[in-house]
């Protein structure tokens, strides 16, 4: 038993890092498209010989301080950890059930829009015959 927690604190880890990289990654892009954009309406590219060296740089940095800002912010780290912990507790329904289970949801959504289709018929009779009169 507690070697399987073990495996589940490493794999947590594994994927908080992961999901650390995946904002301090967002982060570069946002900062980026930022600054691609600021080249487009001010021509920025004119005035700074290597803009785009600039903006690279100023995203990988934007990026790596994101990273140490959210790793060194124990809240954060504590709250995405109990959301991955929880994520680990999830019980996915066995095939089975889940075949059943969307079965029943598509002959509901039948049933429903056939009884949707049944009223709009019904209405258009009742408004045609109104306007007839």
């Amino acid at each position: 038993m507690a070697q399987i927690a073990g495996q589940q604190e490493a794999v947590q880890k594994k994927v908080l890092s992961t999901l650390f990289f995946i904002i301090s990654m967002f982060s570069w892009y946002l900062v980026f498209e930022v600054l691609a954009q600021a080249n487009i309406w001010f021509e920025l590219e004119k005035s700074i010989p290597s803009y785009k060296l600039v903006s690279h740089v100023l995203g990988i940095v934007s990026a790596i301080v994101c990273y140490f800002v959210i790793n060194k912010n124990k809240e954060w780290v504590t709250y995405f950890n109990d959301t991955v912990g929880e994520l680990f507790k999830v019980v996915y329904p066995e095939r089975n059930d889940a075949f059943r289970s969307a079965i029943v949801i598509m002959i509901w959504v039948c049933v429903i829009g056939l009884v949707l289709s049944l009223f709009d018929v019904a209405a258009g009779l009742l408004f045609s015959s109104l306007t007839k009169l």
